[in-house]
């Protein structure tokens, strides 16, 4: 048994834990921590003279926060005011095509978004390459250029940084959209996925010259970025946004090919 499993349920102050994650190799320097979030996600919405009042919420581990917050759709909660909920590991977090992994402790920023979007469910075409263009304004704020992989992947110079994974809840006239974001933050073990799709080489923040002291700000950058381009997609639908995510397209006019997985869904490489 390791320090963090014998200490694991006594409570930790944030700078403590910060101090922890980093002597057990872990470490990011700021552990997410549920005031400096609401605090990043006021301030970002008062510097842009945003309405959003966003839901906070940081848990040391759950399963997956995506399961966490459909569970709650699922359960009669409307999220009027949208919702974050970061977790500083996950256990069976879950991407496209069946994919699941774990996210190290300290080593990313694993986080998912709630929110309502004015548009029915049969007229969510194309929002998965618009929350991708949310990340990328995110991640541009630190400093960072990167492209997109259709449908989902952040790409740093062809490697992957980043992954999306988006679910939905059906209302009457309007739907529930949970936007599930991994990002690397640290270097980390690579490990297949099982499934038999080819993985792309993975890549995290700190090997992109780009050392996130605070994961709380990438994530309110976030959710601000989603919110803002969420509201467009509710007016204009993904034609709004088409020329735009062509021009971070990483593929765009170049040669792919198209394989099957061994789930018999077609990908793209």
């Amino acid at each position: 048994m390791n320090r963090l499993e014998q200490r694991r349920d006594q409570p930790r102050e944030p700078k403590r834990e910060a101090a922890a994650l980093a002597s057990e190799g872990a470490s990011a320097a700021i552990a997410l921590d549920r005031g400096r979030l609401q605090g990043a996600l006021d301030r970002r919405c008062a510097d842009e003279d945003l309405a959003g009042d966003w839901d906070a919420r940081v848990v040391a581990t759950t399963a997956s926060t995506n399961s966490d917050l459909l569970h709650e759709a699922r359960g009669g909660r409307t999220f009027s005011r949208p919702a974050v909920l970061a977790a500083e590991s996950q256990t069976a977090g879950r991407g496209r095509l069946g994919r699941t992994w774990k996210s190290a402790r300290g080593a990313s920023l694993t986080a998912s978004y709630a929110l309502c979007v004015a548009r029915r469910l049969a007229e969510l075409e194309g929002i998965t390459l618009v929350c991708g263009l949310a990340v990328r304004d995110a991640l541009g704020r630190h400093g960072l250029r990167v492209d997109l992989k259709w449908p989902n992947d952040v790409l740093v110079d062809g490697r992957k940084l980043a992954g999306i994974l988006v679910e939905a809840h059906a209302l009457a006239a309007s739907t529930i959209v949970i936007v599930g974001v991994g990002v690397n933050v640290l270097p980390r073990e690579l490990h297949t996925t099982g499934n038999g799709i080819r993985a792309l080489t993975a890549i995290d923040l700190r090997s992109s010259g780009c050392p996130l002291e605070d994961r709380n700000l990438l994530a309110a950058d976030i959710a601000v970025a989603l919110g803002k381009r969420l509201a467009r997609f509710a007016e204009s639908g993904f034609a709004g946004f088409a020329s735009e995510w062509n021009e971070v397209d990483a593929f765009h006019n170049q040669p792919v090919s198209l394989g099957t997985s061994a789930n018999g869904t077609t990908t793209i490489d």
